[in-house]
Protein backbone atom coordinates (compact mmCIF):
# COMPACT_ATOMS: atom_id res chain seq x y z
CA UNK A 1 0.00 0.00 0.00
CA UNK A 2 3.02 2.74 0.79
CA UNK A 3 4.24 2.09 -2.52
CA UNK A 4 0.60 3.19 -4.22
CA UNK A 5 1.72 6.71 -2.81
CA UNK A 6 5.29 6.88 -3.28
CA UNK A 7 5.30 6.54 -6.94
CA UNK A 8 2.74 9.01 -7.58
CA UNK A 9 3.78 11.45 -4.89
CA UNK A 10 7.67 10.78 -6.22
CA UNK A 11 6.39 12.06 -9.49
CA UNK A 12 4.70 14.86 -8.60
CA UNK A 13 7.06 16.65 -6.38
CA UNK A 14 9.26 17.97 -9.41
CA UNK A 15 5.69 18.77 -11.51
CA UNK A 16 5.06 20.88 -8.40
CA UNK A 17 7.69 22.55 -8.23
CA UNK A 18 7.89 24.09 -11.90
CA UNK A 19 4.57 25.76 -10.47
CA UNK A 20 5.77 29.43 -9.28
CA UNK A 21 3.64 29.68 -6.58
CA UNK A 22 4.94 26.38 -5.12
CA UNK A 23 8.45 26.93 -6.05
CA UNK A 24 9.54 28.44 -2.64
CA UNK A 25 7.58 25.75 -0.34
CA UNK A 26 8.70 22.83 -2.15
CA UNK A 27 12.72 24.07 -2.58
CA UNK A 28 13.81 21.97 -0.25
CA UNK A 29 11.42 18.89 -0.50
CA UNK A 30 12.77 16.20 -2.69
CA UNK A 31 11.78 12.57 -3.68
CA UNK A 32 11.63 9.80 -1.06
CA UNK A 33 13.62 6.50 -1.94
CA UNK A 34 12.20 3.86 -2.14
CA UNK A 35 14.71 1.61 -0.14
CA UNK A 36 13.40 4.50 2.70
CA UNK A 37 10.22 3.58 1.66
CA UNK A 38 10.72 0.18 1.83
CA UNK A 39 11.93 0.35 5.71
CA UNK A 40 9.02 2.12 6.70
CA UNK A 41 6.58 -0.34 5.45
CA UNK A 42 8.18 -3.50 6.70
CA UNK A 43 8.03 -2.09 9.87
CA UNK A 44 4.81 -1.07 9.56
CA UNK A 45 3.23 -4.36 8.41
CA UNK A 46 5.50 -5.95 11.72
CA UNK A 47 4.26 -3.71 13.68
CA UNK A 48 0.38 -4.48 12.43
CA UNK A 49 1.47 -8.33 12.93
CA UNK A 50 2.31 -7.68 16.00
CA UNK A 51 -1.09 -5.65 17.16
CA UNK A 52 -2.36 -9.21 15.80
CA UNK A 53 -0.24 -11.26 18.23
CA UNK A 54 -0.85 -9.36 21.40
CA UNK A 55 -4.41 -9.98 20.56
CA UNK A 56 -4.64 -13.33 20.67
CA UNK A 57 -2.21 -12.79 23.47
CA UNK A 58 -5.06 -11.34 25.09
CA UNK A 59 -7.40 -13.86 24.46
CA UNK A 60 -5.01 -16.77 25.58
CA UNK A 61 -4.76 -14.41 29.19
CA UNK A 62 -8.50 -14.66 29.53
CA UNK A 63 -8.10 -18.68 29.40
CA UNK A 64 -8.89 -18.99 25.63
CA UNK A 65 -7.44 -21.66 23.73
CA UNK A 66 -7.19 -20.82 20.57
CA UNK A 67 -4.56 -22.36 18.08
CA UNK A 68 -2.23 -19.92 16.28
CA UNK A 69 -2.03 -20.27 12.28
CA UNK A 70 -1.58 -18.08 9.96
CA UNK A 71 -5.04 -17.45 9.25
CA UNK A 72 -5.71 -16.37 13.23
CA UNK A 73 -2.99 -13.96 12.79
CA UNK A 74 -4.83 -12.49 9.91
CA UNK A 75 -8.17 -12.30 11.47
CA UNK A 76 -6.44 -10.95 14.89
CA UNK A 77 -4.37 -8.40 12.73
CA UNK A 78 -7.48 -7.61 10.47
CA UNK A 79 -9.35 -6.71 13.86
CA UNK A 80 -7.41 -4.89 15.34
CA UNK A 81 -6.56 -3.09 12.29
CA UNK A 82 -9.96 -2.34 11.31
CA UNK A 83 -10.98 -1.21 15.26
CA UNK A 84 -8.35 0.88 15.19
CA UNK A 85 -8.91 2.50 11.93
CA UNK A 86 -12.38 2.81 12.91
CA UNK A 87 -11.92 4.81 15.62
CA UNK A 88 -9.29 6.70 13.91
CA UNK A 89 -11.76 8.02 11.66
CA UNK A 90 -14.35 9.22 14.57
CA UNK A 91 -12.62 12.59 14.41
CA UNK A 92 -15.10 14.47 17.48
CA UNK A 93 -13.99 11.67 19.77
CA UNK A 94 -10.88 11.94 21.38
CA UNK A 95 -8.74 9.06 20.17
CA UNK A 96 -11.81 6.76 18.96
CA UNK A 97 -12.49 6.22 22.51
CA UNK A 98 -15.22 3.78 23.27
CA UNK A 99 -15.31 3.52 19.23
CA UNK A 100 -12.68 1.08 18.86
CA UNK A 101 -13.51 -1.03 21.90
CA UNK A 102 -17.33 -1.60 20.18
CA UNK A 103 -15.70 -2.64 16.71
CA UNK A 104 -13.09 -4.95 17.92
CA UNK A 105 -15.54 -6.71 20.48
CA UNK A 106 -17.99 -6.87 17.18
CA UNK A 107 -14.73 -8.41 15.37
CA UNK A 108 -13.79 -10.81 18.34
CA UNK A 109 -17.53 -12.55 18.77
CA UNK A 110 -17.17 -12.85 14.74
CA UNK A 111 -13.65 -13.97 14.22
CA UNK A 112 -12.55 -15.22 17.84
CA UNK A 113 -15.41 -17.66 18.43
CA UNK A 114 -15.75 -15.80 21.66
CA UNK A 115 -19.16 -14.62 23.67
CA UNK A 116 -19.81 -10.78 23.77
CA UNK A 117 -19.05 -10.27 27.77
CA UNK A 118 -15.69 -11.47 27.48
CA UNK A 119 -15.14 -9.74 23.95
CA UNK A 120 -15.95 -6.92 25.46
CA UNK A 121 -13.42 -7.70 28.75
CA UNK A 122 -10.31 -8.64 26.29
CA UNK A 123 -11.18 -5.19 23.96
CA UNK A 124 -11.28 -3.41 27.11
CA UNK A 125 -8.31 -4.68 28.54
CA UNK A 126 -6.67 -4.30 25.08
CA UNK A 127 -6.95 -0.76 25.09
CA UNK A 128 -5.55 -0.69 28.88
CA UNK A 129 -2.34 -2.50 27.52
CA UNK A 130 -1.81 -0.39 24.84
CA UNK A 131 -2.10 3.11 26.67
CA UNK A 132 0.17 1.73 29.21
CA UNK A 133 3.18 0.81 26.93
CA UNK A 134 2.17 4.07 25.00
CA UNK A 135 2.62 6.12 28.69
CA UNK A 136 5.90 4.04 29.35
CA UNK A 137 7.27 5.07 26.29
CA UNK A 138 6.56 8.99 27.00
CA UNK A 139 7.98 8.14 30.42
CA UNK A 140 10.73 6.92 29.21
CA UNK A 141 11.42 9.89 26.69
CA UNK A 142 11.13 12.30 29.16
CA UNK A 143 13.45 10.76 30.83
CA UNK A 144 16.34 10.45 28.52
CA UNK A 145 15.46 13.50 26.90
CA UNK A 146 15.79 15.33 30.62
CA UNK A 147 19.37 13.06 31.29
CA UNK A 148 20.53 14.48 27.71
CA UNK A 149 19.72 18.25 28.94
CA UNK A 150 21.70 18.11 32.20
CA UNK A 151 24.80 16.54 30.35
CA UNK A 152 24.68 20.14 28.64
Amino acid sequence: MPFLIVFPLNLLIPQLRKIKKTKNFLEDLKAIPIGKWSIIAITSYLQWGLFGVGLWAMEQAFSLKIEMNIENLVSYVYSFARAWVSGFLMVFIPNGLGVREVVLKDLLVEVGQVGSTTAVLISTSYRLVIMAAELGWVILMVLVNRRQIEKK
